[in-house]
């Protein structure tokens, strides 16, 4: 299940009806398939970054002949889960994620990814018309295969298209190695121009509809607001990052 071998499992834990907790030595990616089961049903699941950082203290606790704190083994490791995991944006159609991701990346310093972009330029033509020419089945189908390209580096910001969440397959390549952060912007307002799902209904029903998946998939919810400027915007999504 190491990169990039992303989705393989070496067992099933359904022939271990009375486990407590699992333990996968390997930190690339940060969940593995065996880890996703394991959080899915329950479990304590914990993957081997803190044994890494573990090793490195003690050499250098010999080397140095200085101790290295509790706390400062678990900044390390705090750290490396921070710089190394994928900052993965949802949220509806239009509600600023690839202006955002743009901007935020470029504070960061890291690669900006916009998973749209990533479906136009594999499939030689817009989203439109693969709407038109395969239908919603035919972008889902084609969004995940791109979403488990993506999704399996690591140090990313990824916009992700306002209807990631409504493919249950499409959670697990989030959370294999990022931080899932829900940008909560109200439907009013947001353009449709381009988007052919907010065409045929409004941003309305699709929030309404969508919402509790978000909300499920985040590992934060950020509220943002229109009357609020991009720069304010990029700034209140930094803090919460930070």
């Amino acid at each position: 299940g190491m990169y990039p071998n992303n989705g393989a499992s070496p067992l099933s834990l359904d022939a271990l009806p009375h486990l407590e907790a699992v333990f996968d030595m390997i930190y690339n990616h940060a969940r593995t398939a065996l880890l996703l089961d394991a959080e899915k049903r329950g479990i304590i699941a914990r993957n081997g970054l803190l044994m890494l950082v573990s090793q490195a203290r003690r050499a250098a606790e010999f080397f140095t002949g200085k101790t290295i704190s509790d706390e400062e083994c678990r900044a390390v490791v705090d750290a490396i889960a921070r710089d190394t995991q994928n900052i993965i944006l949802i949220g509806m159609p239009g509600c600023g994620k690839s202006a955002l991701g743009t901007r935020v990346a470029e504070a960061l310093g890291r690669p900006f990814v916009d998973c749209d972009a990533a479906i136009v330029e594999r499939a030689g033509c817009s989203i439109p018309e693969i709407f038109e020419n395969e239908g919603e089945a035919g972008f889902r189908r084609r969004e995940t295969e791109a979403l488990a390209d993506i999704a399996k580096q690591s140090g990313l910001v990824v916009a992700t298209g306002g209807g990631i969440v409504t493919r249950p397959e499409n959670l697990p390549l989030m959370r294999q190695n990022g931080r899932i952060i829900f940008l909560d912007v109200p439907p009013e307002g947001l353009s449709t121009k381009g988007r052919p799902l907010s065409q045929a209904r409004s941003p309305e029903v699709l929030y309404a509809e969508r919402l509790p998946l978000y909300r499920a998939a985040a590992d934060i919810i950020l509220p943002l607001s229109h009357d609020l400027s991009k720069e304010e915007n990029t700034e209140k999504l930094l803090e919460v990052l930070a």
